[in-house]
């Protein structure tokens, strides 16, 4: 019923958002419209319909929201989609997403921490280039190279491979690892002077 069963929170769907027609059954988010307020959170049903996808570009250069909200239905994050989201401070990425667009969270001067499912099985280029207050990740192994050097404190929840120079010349000082890692890459925390 759109509650959490942990903290009995219920969010409000953000009004106003712009959405377009995805593939005919299904909707994307395209962009803020009319929204304002100090969290963005999109609905999981549009129109009847489920809302599938961030569309590139959807929030890029905005200042309005501290948070995001995505829902379960997600599937996808476009391009772009959060580019230069300068408010952002904290995104957390559901199990449903198994793509993430290049650039999507670049530039995003604000963002503090991120959670990534293991769920996410391609992602673009750069996605999280200029996020330089990035302090805390929970992530999947796979994704251990995408985060900023600028880094301090990394949690993998999921995955079996760190791959090599994952965590070269970062400012990582401390990371936490499943039992399921098999294998840690060549020069993965090379010259990582602060890792405690």
């Amino acid at each position: 019923n759109n509650t959490c069963t942990v903290c009995s929170f219920s969010p409000d769907y953000t009004a106003g958002l712009e959405y377009s027609s995805y593939d005919g059954t299904s909707y994307a988010v395209t962009g803020r419209g009319q929204a304002s307020g100090n969290a963005l959170v999109i609905p999981s049903v549009y129109n009847g319909l489920p809302v599938t996808r961030i569309e590139d570009n959807a929030f890029s250069m905005q200042t309005f929201f501290t948070n995001i909200v995505i829902p379960r239905s997600v599937t996808e994050i476009g391009d772009y989609a959060f580019y230069r989201f300068s408010s952002l401070t904290e995104a957390v990425i559901p199990e449903s997403v198994v793509k993430i667009g290049g650039l999507a969270f670049a530039d995003c001067t604000s963002l503090k921490q991120i959670t990534l499912p293991g769920s996410v099985e391609e992602y673009g280029s750069a996605v999280f280039e200029g996020c330089t207050a990035l302090q805390k990740a929970k992530i999947a192994a796979s994704a251990a190279s995408l985060l900023p050097k600028t880094i301090k404190s990394v949690v993998v929840t999921s995955g079996e491979r760190i791959e090599d120079y994952a965590f070269e010349n970062s400012e990582i000082e401390r990371i936490t690892l499943p039992e399921g890692i098999a294998y840690i890459g060549n020069s993965a925390f090379a010259n990582c002077v602060f890792l405690t």
